[in-house]
Parts: C-alpha cells; sequence; structure tokens
C-alpha cells in the first residue's frame, strides 16, 4: 500500500534542471537543538545524508516535518532525496496498516487483508474470498456438547474427502459405539482449519506478489515514460506540461470522458489509427487528415506543427533541455 500524492506538503518543486547542484552538508541541524553532539538523540531526522547522493532540499524539509509530527515512526536511513522519503512513507504505511489490522479478530484480519491488498478489488472479489475461506461458525467446544453437530460435521467432512456413504456411515457407528463421536470430530475440525488456513495464505501470499509485480511494472513504464519526454526535442516548459498532464491525473480524466463522448472519440480513433505499435506517424496523420480542398487549413496546421512546442528547440545553452521527471507516479 502506498501513500498518495495527496499526503505530501505543499512544496515548490522545480522541474527544470540545474546548473549548480546542491548539496547539503553531512548533517541537517534544527535550529531548535542546541549545536552540541549528542549521541543518544533519537530524531532520526538528524541522520547523516551520504555525500554520493545530490540531495533536495524540499525532500529534506518534508522528511523532518514528517517526523516531527509523528507521521513516520520507524527507523529509515534517510538519503535527503525524494525516492528515499517515499520509501519512507511506504514503510510506514505498511507497518500502520499491519498494527490496525491486528486491532482487528482475528478471524476478521485476512479478510481485511486481502481487502487492502489490491487498488483495484471490487465487492465481488471480497464475498468470494469470503465464501470460499469463511470460518466455521461454531467452537470445537461445540462439537465436544453436541452430537448430532459433531456427527454432521463429521459426515460432511469426511465427504469432502471422498469418502463413500457406507464407509462414512460404519466410520460414524464405529466411534458412537466406543463414544468416540467428539474427539474425532474435533480432530477432524483441526485438521480442516489446519488447511483452510494454509489455502487462505498462500492466496494471501500469490495476490501480495501479484501487487509487487504489478508495482515494479508501473515504475518501469513512468520510468521509461519520463525518459522519453526528456529525450524529445519540445520545449521544456511543455515537458512540465505533459509531465503534470500525466502525474496529476488529468489525462486519466480526459480519456474517461472521450470514451463517453462519440463526437471526441470518433477523432482519437482516427488519430489513433496512426500508431503501428511502436509510435505514432504524425505525418501519415496530418496527410490523410487534411485533402487539398481544405490547403488553407492544412497550411495553418503545419505552420502550427512547425512553431509550436512540439518543435525541435535548444536550450539557450544549447543541446536537449531536461525535465526532472525523477518524482513522476502514475494516479
Amino acid at each position: 500500500m502506498e501513500i498518495g500524492d495527496d499526503f505530501l506538503p505543499e512544496l515548490d518543486f522545480d522541474f527544470e534542471e540545474q546548473e549548480d547542484d546542491t548539496v547539503i552538508d553531512d548533517k541537517v541541524v534544527n535550529d531548535e537543538i542546541p549545536e552540541e553532539e549528542d549521541d543518544n538523540l533519537d530524531d532520526d531526522s538528524e541522520d547523516e545524508l551520504s555525500d554520493n547522493v545530490d540531495t533536495d532540499d524540499n525532500a529534506v524539509a518534508a522528511f523532518n516535518y514528517y517526523k516531527d509530527n509523528n507521521f513516520i515512526t520507524i527507523d529509515h536511513e534517510f538519503d535527503g532525496t525524494f525516492d528515499s522519503l517515499k520509501e519512507a512513507l511506504d514503510k510506514q504505511a505498511q507497518v500502520s496498516l499491519v498494527g490496525a489490522i491486528q486491532n482487528f479478530p482475528s478471524f476478521l484480519q485476512p479478510i481485511i487483508e486481502y481487502a487492502t491488498l489490491k487498488d483495484d478489488i471490487t465487492p465481488e472479489e471480497v464475498a468470494n474470498f469470503l465464501m470460499q475461506y469463511q470460518p466455521p461458525s461454531f467452537t470445537e467446544q461445540d462439537l465436544q456438547n453436541d452430537n448430532d453437530l459433531a456427527e454432521n460435521y463429521l459426515t460432511n467432512s469426511l465427504k469432502a474427502e471422498g469418502l463413500e456413504d457406507d464407509e462414512i456411515e460404519d466410520r460414524i457407528d464405529y466411534l458412537k459405539d466406543r463414544n468416540q463421536l467428539a474427539k474425532e470430530s474435533i480432530r477432524q475440525f483441526r485438521k480442516d482449519e489446519q488447511v483452510r488456513e494454509q489455502e487462505m495464505n498462500s492466496q494471501l501470499e500469490y495476490v501480495r506478489q501479484q501487487e509487487q509485480v504489478e508495482q515494479q511494472q508501473q515504475e518501469v513504464f513512468v520510468q521509461n515514460f519520463g525518459q522519453v519526454l526528456n529525450d524529445t526535442n519540445w520545449r521544456t516548459d511543455h515537458k512540465q506540461v505533459i509531465a503534470h498532464e500525466f502525474t496529476s491525473g488529468n489525462f486519466k480524466t480526459r480519456m474517461e470522458h472521450v470514451f463517453e463522448n462519440p463526437k471526441a472519440l470518433v477523432k482519437l480513433v482516427d488519430f489513433l489509427a496512426n500508431y503501428d505499435g511502436e509510435d505514432i506517424n504524425l505525418d501519415k496523420y496530418k496527410k490523410s487528415a487534411f485533402s487539398p480542398s481544405v490547403k488553407g487549413v492544412k497550411d495553418t496546421v503545419e505552420k502550427y506543427w512547425s512553431s509550436s512546442s512540439l518543435a525541435n528547440s535548444k536550450s539557450s545553452r544549447g543541446g536537449n533541455p531536461k525535465v526532472d521527471l525523477s518524482e513522476l507516479e502514475l494516479i
């Protein structure tokens, strides 16, 4: 489980690459703490920052804020970067979630964990999980005190294992004659519960691994997106616009609205017809979209393409302007 962007305080972030990399000194000093050394300080916000990592003032300020206000209570070797801050918040979220789950009754804990593992879980999935691994509504003591319950449970359990009816009946009669029915039903109950818990834990572990794989794939995709965006020759301010559209959720919202708007969807389908599986051929789109009868419109569009933020532009320093996209994250 991850902490969303809304959890971060409002800080000013500069997307543009800076000429001078600012490296924070070995220690971040809190003005309210005396400058004399104290080996027993427990505040991890004063941990030493790595000399080999380019630290970020905003990341350091955010980390100190969270530590001072007990939003981060775990031990974490913070290196002054937003990647390290995000790692600390993710760890804290997991610790807090585990602690919260443990406050519920034991029979509810696996259900709550399953429901919180998946970001897009549906009510049907929760219901299926509950039906498949629902704990019994009676206890060992109930089996001990109620012979009819013990017989019914043992009969159904043995039938589920594949025993024939006559074999089950013979076994029940044998146990009754020796006054062992309750004892055997309790033994079978414990065996069934062990199997149920093992299967349930296996399912939970499978979901954990699936979510981890999806998270890793998402992170790789975001990194690739940022790299491709930075490799374009577009103006830096236009790269910032695209990065904002991508990370803020605006792009996702627009796509959802387009699929509900036939007029816009027709244009999108026409545009995406120029996607060849690797890239979108803009030249092919321009040729197919504008006929000779509307040459004036075509010329206007071509003029836009050659002069807009999508055209090649170099920074005042020369080369390809870069945008700091290290904090990109899918919404």
